[in-house]
């Protein structure tokens, strides 16, 4: 099955711990297109106690197999991306999952430890998954070979019949 793979940055905010959280928050805040490079990590801003990060360079993947999930996503307004950040005990964090289909952007919030935030889909990652379920289409229609009462295929390796 082919894939294909778009870079992308994630930008990451951090919220100071309270008294009703146990210790900081972080939690997704962009996916963006145009970042320049940067380590990961980078503080970007802080406002108050709030501080906002350049997490990294991820990747989003596309297979074929989920060009409806995609579609179903490109249907939703604004169309979304997924993104799991997971705290982490080296760095300040981990950009644990991104993804573009709904479905496996719901499961991914079964993960306790991680932060899950559905974001607006950059405009460039939409035209090129616009573009992947052209060349992928979704709804393609179910042929049957036809089989002789032998089993063999009535057709031929070059498609002539037999």
């Amino acid at each position: 099955m082919y894939s294909q793979s778009m870079p992308v940055g994630v930008l990451v905010s951090r919220h100071p711990r309270t008294e009703h959280a146990e210790s900081e928050r972080l939690r997704p805040l962009a996916v963006v297109t145009d970042m320049p490079p940067l380590p990961d990590w980078t503080l970007l801003r802080r406002d108050g106690g709030v501080e906002v990060f350049y997490a990294g360079e991820s990747h989003l993947v596309l297979y074929p197999g989920e060009a409806a999930h995609y579609e179903d996503n490109l249907a939703l307004d604004p169309p979304r991306v997924w993104v799991a950040i997971r705290p982490d005990a080296d760095t300040i964090g981990t950009i644990a999952a991104l993804s573009l289909d709904p479905y496996e952007g719901e499961a991914m919030a079964d993960v306790e430890s991680d932060t899950v935030e559905a974001l607006p889909m950059p405009q460039a990652v939409r035209a090129w998954l616009a573009d992947f379920i052209i060349q992928y289409p979704p709804n393609r229609a179910f042929y049957k070979r036809q089989r002789d009462k032998g089993g063999r295929s009535r057709q031929g390796i070059d498609g002539d019949s037999e």
